[in-house]
């Protein structure tokens, strides 16, 4: 079933269900440890916390009985009233009796003042022989002396406590429930054995209970268990089993700290023994554990529930979002099904519309692609089949004429023989020969050794023609000779030596042609001794090809096709160059295929030498610079050959005089070269000339056109002149006529450009002033709160703008584009004349500067919002590729114009600054709501740093900046959070440098640059943490070699007025070192290295001086004195002073009286 279910369902169904069982399966085993780990550590956690707040009321509760214990033992503090009871109860007057009481009864409402909630105070004056009381209601109450019941065994001077009910000893009114009595034995100081009364305060049970109330939680279901130090019941609620717990309390050990039992009943007691002077008390905590179990259910339960909404919520919008995304997919299965079952013509439309730059766009893209170009190659194959068939049949057709020559050849040699003239004869054999192998069309690639033979039969041939003596070597290896080569490359090469080195003009001149295998291919060298070329002549000639190059490659020529076969990329750009221009040359030698077969054999090694130059014609390049280009077309090759030899080129300032042999032809010429001059014939195949000039006046309506033909129809001349003709020549053309026609073409030529370049400079001129007055405006919405006068004054210079109701701003920051290491540095101005012309062609915008940021080049659209971003990401992409950068922008908008401008412009920056530092970003960085929040200032330690610079060594100094950046540099920083780093650095730097200076005065320190980005970008040109850690090292290094040539004792002579100034606050090695920006160990060392002490031992030094001084005022203790010069302990002081002094502080002081006094 699982197997049937995992090949039938869908991609959609598996991922739904595998979302699911990825979310379920680990969130039921979470709950499940979960909620058995929680509730043990929650109720570990509760019952710890109950044991601390259980110690915290017991505290409290102690603290309350012990202020009703003082408040009795004031009575020592009465002197009058112990006076009185100490007396014999005589007085000699009612008055004095009547002061005694008052005296008692002011010590009874003095004890009432602290123990407000007592019910009464009785105190039993044994010599008086009277009771006194004092009620609540603080009335007066004095009998005569019933002796209480006291505990025996009572240490003296001790309160103890009793439970339970008071009963007085006199009949008195007692409305309060009692709780509990402290009871104070009275004796005359110091004797323990003369007791002159007792002292007893009655506290209600009410206040017992409130006392109790914070020692449990009743609310919980817990009980309390109160027992004096003989097991009475002092207090008990909730107390099921009050056996058990008497029983627990009488045999617990230990005073003052908390235990905890636990029953299996699932109830946890907490007890303590309590003692503080006379007064034990036991106390116990009941609590059942249930509660709190159900306490941390519901808790958990809580949580449990919230965890399966948010987990069930989640799996909902996985699923949804599941679907969303794999619904592209089936639709693109229906149309990839369409085309399985034949229908390609089948559009994507008709099946789904997705535009997304993503994945599935990519291969919805890619699939329709495939899909039509599938189509186009079924549709070509056809194409190409039909072709075929008619190649056949014209081969067919055209093998009459070959044969016919053959054999009229073979007729002539058989004439030859006969006339016993074996010379011509192998003339005419070698010439046959030469047809054969030139009219073979299926061999392309043929031996070296057949090129050998069809070159010696070219030389053969030529030596007939000119009968002189001709040395020929042929160096050529045994393995060279079936090395397989183009056919045709050696031949052209040799016909060159022969036709332009004119070796065939006089005796004893030689020809080599040298061959060898090479290890990347084939060496292929020719070389004459004929009338060559000078040193000169080849460096200009290097040069024409340098420019001639360069020219075309700015024209966007198209290279061959066969350039493909080379293999070096310099190989390739100085070949191209002369495949391309030997024809503009018109050197005749078919240097077209010869350049490319020698870079597809490899061997492409050209070695110019300074006598010798074999392979182009001379007069037609060492000719002087000129201005202007004529193109002569013409389907007779002599017709154009007749104007170049009639005409004085140099005379009518014409320095490139192109040809061609059909109008296709010539409109190729014209895109690759725009010549200013065109000599056309009227009647040519394929497009006639009148069809020529009507094209070139439509698209270079500034060429000026002459017409050549053997026609004197004026139809031709009408349509001729209509069309932008100057002139029209009959054949046969005269060299007057000729001459005097090119030059009204040139002169009016010169004359239109003339005009055009002055209206050119002018209206460039004005551009450019009103372009840099617009910019300038757009600045100020920068500075200004109030737009309006600048809109309106921006409105009058540029009436666009007044309509314009949104923009959009770009942001390009310069100092972050990615640049990789090595290349050169991108021109800049260039870069942001490129952006400028895409806003200024189309009056969609302006580019601005904001001089608060230089570094920024701020792209502001009006208008055509879209189209204008798509112009400038096509730009920028077509930069990347040139520069090797990886430029982007910051984009923002459209927003409502102008009162969002600051703020367009503050996303645009926002948007570009949040890309990844270490990723190249896409080229247009729209602003999301995420980037709104700017990140905030890093909060940096770089103490570490500082304090390796002072002291450190250089493997400190690289550890410390590998921990700085592992702290706060991570792999996908972003420019806004790296720039707010180097910022952050910078100002820390800044104010540790200001610091150094004003300590160190006098010692020169130089920051160190600022980190560029140049320095730790890798070779991609990204973000590099590893580069950002080797450059901050090797500008730190620098500082750090600076502090140790600074005087050492320069920095410690600031520490020594530091601790003299400082001797009597607390000292700390750590602070001091950081106050002065070093190492701890390190200020140690130099300290002890300069002074020869220790810098703790100087300081003690310090303070002893400054203690000795204080020692001459007796009236200031020594301990005093310990404490004012810096010492925390005064033994600690004692021993410092004895060390140094050999005597002891008192001695010292005592030595010091002495001898003023003999003074």
């Amino acid at each position: 079933m699982k197997k049937r279910f995992s090949h039938n369902a869908t991609i959609q169904q598996k991922l739904v269900l595998t979302l699911l069982l990825s979310i379920l399966t680990p969130m039921i085993i979470f709950g499940s440890i979960f909620r058995i780990y929680s509730r043990r550590e929650f109720n570990a956690q509760t019952l710890s916390s109950i044991r601390t707040g259980f110690q915290s009321s017991i505290n409290s509760f102690q603290d309350q009985l012990q202020l009703i214990t003082y408040a009795e033992r004031s009575f020592y503090s009465n002197e009058k009233v112990q006076t009185a009871l100490s007396g014999d109860g005589h007085y000699d007057s009612i008055a004095e009796q009547q002061a005694v009481e008052d005296y008692i009864f002011y010590l009874l409402r003095s004890i009432n003042s602290m123990v407000t909630d007592a019910s009464i105070i009785h105190l039993s004056a044994y010599h008086l022989s009277t009771d006194y009381y004092l009620t609540k209601n603080f009335d007066q109450y004095s009998f005569p002396l019933i002796a209480p019941e006291v505990r025996e065994n009572v240490q003296a001077y001790s309160s103890y406590l009793e439970p339970g009910q008071y009963t007085p000893t006199h009949t008195l009114s007692v409305n309060d429930d009692i709780g509990f009595t402290i009871c104070l034995p009275l004796y005359s100081p110091p004797s323990i054995d003369n007791s002159i009364g007792f002292l007893e305060v009655i506290i209600p049970r009410s206040r017992l209970e409130s006392l109790c109330s914070s020692l449990y939680d009743a609310t919980d279901s817990e009980g309390l268990l109160v027992l004096t130090e003989d097991d009475h019941v002092l207090y008990e609620v909730n107390c099921d089993n009050t056996t058990r717990y008497t029983h627990l309390l009488s045999t617990m050990n230990g005073e003052n700290q908390i235990n905890t039992i636990s029953y299996e009943n699932g109830i946890t007691v907490l007890y303590e023994h309590l003692t503080f002077k006379n007064v034990n008390l036991k106390i116990a905590r009941i609590i059942p554990m249930r509660a709190l179990g159900e306490r941390s259910d519901d808790y958990i339960t809580g949580l449990m529930v919230l965890l399966v909404a948010l987990v069930a919520m989640a799996a909902f919008l996985m699923c949804l979002c599941t679907i969303q995304f794999t619904r592209p997919i089936q639709k693109l299965m229906a149309y990839t099904c369409a085309v399985r079952d034949g229908d390609l013509n089948a559009q994507m439309e008709d099946f789904i519309t997705y535009d997304a730059p993503d994945e599935i766009g990519t291969l919805i893209h890619d699939v329709q692609e495939m899909v039509q170009t599938i189509h186009r190659y079924i549709i070509r194959q056809y194409q190409l089949d039909a072709e075929n068939k008619d190649i056949q049949l014209k081969m067919l057709q055209a093998q009459i004429n070959p044969h016919f020559l053959f054999n009229t050849l073979q007729c002539l040699a058989g004439q030859a023989l006969e006339l016993d003239s074996m010379v011509l004869y192998t003339a005419i054999a070698a010439l046959g020969q030469m047809m054969h192998y030139a009219m073979d069309t299926e061999h392309v690639m043929v031996s070296l050794k057949d090129e050998k033979e069809y070159a010696s039969s070219y030389l053969m041939l030529q030596r007939m023609r000119f009968p002189v003596q001709l040395d020929e070597q042929w160096d050529v290896s045994d393995e060279a000779l079936p090395f397989p080569v183009p056919k045709m490359i050696l031949q052209p090469l040799v016909e060159n030596a022969v036709r332009h080195g004119e070796i065939l003009k006089s005796d004893e001149h030689t020809l080599h042609v040298f061959a060898a295998v090479a290890s990347d291919g084939l060496m292929l060298r020719i070389t004459d001794d004929g009338i060559g070329c000078s040193t000169d002549d080849i460096n200009m000639l290097r040069q024409r090809f340098n420019n001639l190059y360069e020219g075309l490659r700015s024209a966007s020529m198209r290279r061959d096709t066969a350039l493909n076969l080379s293999r070096s990329t310099l190989q390739k750009d100085s070949l191209s160059s002369v495949q391309q221009n030997v024809q503009s040359m018109q050197t005749h030698i078919g240097l077209q295929n010869v350049y490319c077969c020698c870079v597809a054999a490899g061997a492409a090694q050209f070695k110019y030498k300074t006598c010798r130059l074999t392979a182009l014609r001379l007069n037609c390049l060492l000719r002087k610079e000129r201005k202007m280009k004529i193109l002569l077309v013409d389907d007779e090759p002599h017709v154009t050959r007749a104007i170049q030899q009639l005409v004085n080129w140099d005379e009518l300032s014409i320095d490139t005089v192109l040809t061609a042999s059909s109008g296709h032809d010539a409109l190729e010429q014209m895109e690759l070269y725009v010549p200013e001059i065109l000599m056309t014939d009227v009647v040519m195949p394929d497009m006639n000339g009148l069809d020529l000039i009507k094209t070139v006046h439509a698209n270079y309506p500034h060429t000026k056109i002459l017409m050549i033909s053997g026609y004197s129809d004026f139809e031709y001349i009408h349509t001729a002149m209509l069309h932008g003709g100057m002139d029209y020549l009959l054949k046969p053309l005269t060299p007057g006529a000729l001459t005097s026609a090119i030059r009204k073409a040139r002169d009016a030529w010169e004359k239109e450009d003339s005009e055009r370049s002055i209206k050119r400079h002018d209206k460039q001129t004005i551009q450019r002033i009103s372009h840099l007055a617009i910019e300038n405006l757009l600045e100020k919405y920068f500075y200004q709160e109030n737009t309006t006068a600048v809109h309106t004054e921006l409105a009058t210079l540029l009436p666009e703008l007044s309509n314009a109701s949104n923009c959009t701003l770009c942001v390009l920051d310069h100092r972050y584009c990615y640049q990789p290491a090595g290349t050169l540095a991108p021109n800049y101005v260039a870069i942001e004349s490129s952006l400028r012309d895409i806003l200024q062609r189309t009056g969609s915008g302006y580019l601005i500067h904001y001089s608060a940021k230089p570094s920024q080049s701020i792209l502001f659209i009006y208008r055509q919002h879209d189209s204008i971003l798509r112009a400038l990401e096509k730009v920028i992409i077509e930069v990347n590729l040139h520069t090797q950068l990886s430029l982007h922008l910051g984009v923002c908008g459209p927003l409502p114009f102008p009162l969002c401008f600051r703020k367009a412009y503050d996303q645009a920056e926002a948007a570009f600054f949040y890309v990844l530092a270490g990723r190249t970003p896409q080229i247009l960085v729209p602003w999301q709501e995420e980037m709104q929040k700017s990140p905030a200032p890093p909060s940096l330690n770089m103490a570490p740093l500082f304090s390796c610079l002072l002291g450190g060594s250089e493997q400190g100094l690289r550890a410390a900046i590998s921990q700085f950046c592992a702290e706060n540099i991570r792999r996908d920083i972003s420019l806004a959070e790296l720039d707010a780093l180097l910022t952050t650095m910078h100002v820390q730097f800044t104010e540790w440098y200001n610091g150094l200076q004003l300590r160190y005065n006098g010692c020169k320190l130089s920051a160190p640059d600022s980190l560029e980005w140049t320095e730790y970008a890798d070779t991609r040109g990204l973000f590099s943490a590893e580069k950002f850690a080797g450059a901050l090292y090797k500008n730190l290094e620098i500082v750090q070699g600076q502090l140790r040539r600074a005087p050492s004792d320069m920095r410690i002579q600031h520490v020594v007025q530091y601790l003299e100034d400082n001797y009597a606050e607390p000292f700390s090695q750590e602070e001091c070192a950081a106050r002065f920006c070093m190492n701890r160990d390190y200020l140690c060392h130099l300290f002890t290295k300069e002074l020869g002490v220790s810098m703790i031992n100087y300081l003690n030094e310090v303070r002893i001086r400054h203690a000795k001084e204080l020692l001459a005022d007796a009236s200031i203790s020594i301990k005093d004195i310990a404490h004012q010069v810096g010492f925390e302990d005064e033994k600690y002081f004692a021993r410092q002073f004895k060390r140094q002094e050999n005597v002891t502080a008192a001695e010292y002081r005592a030595h010091l009286v002495s001898r003023w006094a003999k003074q």
